[in-house]
């Protein structure tokens, strides 16, 4: 279907909050954990997250991005400070991506989406705590990519990582690296055998 001039418009408002510690002091998340257990607190969430990469001298508009969602960000966090990270990762991107930041001069902040004022979207609830729901997440994380593109805003997300099939491709190699071929086949099959899914939604 075609836009056109009476075709409805809505612009959902983004707005982001950097992480930063108690005292209002920028922090290097990615590369520590802060001392204070206040600090670390508030990591302790679900939510869509932002990686900042600015240039030195650069003005406060001009930065590029990397945009992500957990369950458990407190949990994540570690694998964006490993110094080995796994090869063609994503960590291992961000990683070099860093690296190459601020050797450069620049720096790497940290921000989360702010959904301190909620909203409905269709019906349903979006606010802080519907950020526990791995739905919600992915809906969020998928417009804030969306917006940032349409805003010209460079990525460094590499979009298809999010396909079912690339994830699938992942899963599988993590599971023959764990477990071998015949029991990753096993529990494959069972993961993609439209019968078993069928099952488990009842």
């Amino acid at each position: 279907m075609e836009m056109n001039e009476t075709s409805p418009s809505f612009v959902l408002p983004l707005h982001w909050k950097a992480v930063v510690l108690c005292d209002g002091s920028r922090f290097d998340w990615h590369k520590k954990g802060a001392r204070a257990a206040r600090d670390r607190e508030q990591l302790e969430v679900a939510c869509v997250y932002r990686w900042v990469f600015r240039a030195a001298n650069s003005r406060p508009e001009q930065f590029y991005l990397y945009i992500g969602q957990s369950g458990k960000f407190e949990e994540r966090l570690p694998s964006y400070r490993s110094t080995n990270p796994a090869a063609g990762s994503t960590e291992e991107l961000l990683r070099r991506e860093m690296s190459r930041c601020e050797e450069q001069g620049g720096k790497v902040d940290l921000e989360f989406l702010d959904l301190g004022n909620p909203l409905r979207i269709n019906g349903k609830l979006i606010n802080k705590y519907s950020l526990g729901e791995r739905d919600v997440r992915v809906m969020m994380e998928n417009i804030s990519i969306v917006t940032a593109k349409a805003d010209g805003i460079k990525l460094i997300n590499r979009l298809g990582d999010n396909t079912n099939e690339v994830k699938i491709l992942n899963l599988a190699k993590k599971i023959v690296g764990q477990k071998g071929f015949p029991e990753a086949s096993r529990l494959l099959k069972g993961l993609l055998d439209p019968d078993t899914r069928s099952i488990e939604r009842k």
